[in-house]
């Protein structure tokens, strides 16, 4: 959204709310806005009935000509996400350092025209991080300047700490939403597994998402060839989502390509197809190297799918032995293991409990949560 568009944006909002007769109206301006992850979506399904207006902001200069039309008319926070654009961009530690310093300093300059700041950690640093220093003083940097830093985990304040530590005044914990209602999911499992190729008696295996290196997608294929031979029932694994160019890629597709048992769909997943996706499959594997949340663990969870994956807080706070088999991540032995246990699950009752799971982590009740916890932290803060 271009500048005079998210200005009109605001300004239809501020207009709405006003119609409206909020009593005590928020523009909630959000950045980086996510195109293609519903996630925001999912955290702000419920803001209007709040009188909150979420408004996407492609920087931090549109965030400051909104407040300036908003002052007097509502209040105004900033909701931060992804910070990977504000250090990784750069071509030497010295231009990321500046970057991180001119951020903060747009910072200060908002919360000086009384706009509030938040932030949704999403990862410890950016995946595979060229600038780690400026990374972690950016993150220190708006931790200082919240009023809320909202984690996904019980167990996020501990992990990052290290590198950035979250004071418990500023820190919410409410759960990554399921997606529940987002994807189409009319498509029988007969029919979806028609259309991929698949057979009626195969346990099917998938591993969806972006191709990226930490996802692990070369320990994965390593741990299918190492359990091509263990008896049971015959086994497919399909691979879905859009490659991130990199060292690598073009040898990682072409292997996907020719690897025994794969189904390699290597390519942008449409909206319409994700539900056809996994109505097909049996079991969801993540092979992540690191990480400190999972929308696609949600996801799965969502269509009622057994997981396989790392043993790391992400995991082992949400999923219990009925609905998963983690494995030990040091343990170069320990996915081809969680991969040959993971038939036991399907007679387990799993797929009940992971929709349990999912059921407990509906979107509207973590929308209303989230925003009633940044109004009452923002009140706090006078």
């Amino acid at each position: 959204m271009s500048a005079p568009d998210a200005l009109l944006e605001a300004v239809r909002a501020l207009r709405y709310l006003e119609a409206a007769r909020v009593p005590d109206p928020l523009l909630l301006l959000y950045h980086p806005p996510a195109r293609t992850n519903p996630f925001q979506a999912l955290l702000y399904g419920e803001a209007w009935a709040a009188g909150v207006a979420p408004v996407p902001v492609a920087d931090l200069a549109e965030a400051a000509a909104i407040a300036d039309v908003a002052r007097g008319r509502a209040r105004v926070a900033l909701h931060l996400h992804w910070l990977a654009g504000v250090t990784e961009r750069a071509a030497t530690a010295e231009e990321a350092a500046a970057h991180a310093r001119a951020f903060l300093d747009d910072l200060d300059r908002l919360r000086g025209a009384g706009c509030a700041i938040a932030w949704t950690v999403h990862n410890v640093l950016p995946h595979d991080a060229r600038f780690v220093d400026a990374a972690v003083a950016v993150r220190r940097g708006v931790v200082e300047r919240a009023v809320l830093v909202h984690v996904l985990g019980p167990s996020t304040a501990d992990e990052v700490a290290p590198w950035f530590p979250i004071p418990a005044e500023r820190l919410a914990v409410i759960p990554h939403p399921s997606y529940a209602g987002v994807y189409p999911d009319a498509t029988a499992r007969a029919a979806a597994r028609f259309a991929l190729g698949l057979w009626p008696d195969e346990l099917v295996f998938l591993a969806f998402g972006a191709i990226r290196p930490y996802k692990g997608i070369p320990e994965l294929l390593a741990a299918w060839r190492a359990t091509r031979a263990v008896a049971g029932p015959a086994r497919r694994l399909v691979v879905a989502g859009r490659p991130t160019p990199g060292p690598g890629t073009d040898a990682l597709l072409a292997e996907l390509d020719v690897a025994p048992g794969v189904v390699a769909l290597t390519r942008r997943i449409p909206p319409e197809s994700v539900g056809e996706i996994f109505r097909a499959a049996d079991v969801a594997v993540l092979s992540h190297r690191a990480a400190l949340n999972s929308g696609v663990l949600l996801l799965a969870l969502t269509f009622g799918l057994p997981v396989v994956a790392p043993r790391i807080p992400a995991t082992a706070d949400l999923l219990d032995e009925r609905v998963a088999r983690l494995y030990d991540p040091a343990d170069p032995d320990g996915l081809a293991g969680a991969l040959v246990r993971a038939p036991a699950l399907l007679a387990d009752g799993a797929a009940a409990r992971a929709r349990e799971i999912a059921a407990a982590h509906e979107p509207r009740a973590i929308s209303r949560r989230f925003v009633d916890e940044l109004r009452r932290r923002m009140a706090g803060a006078g």
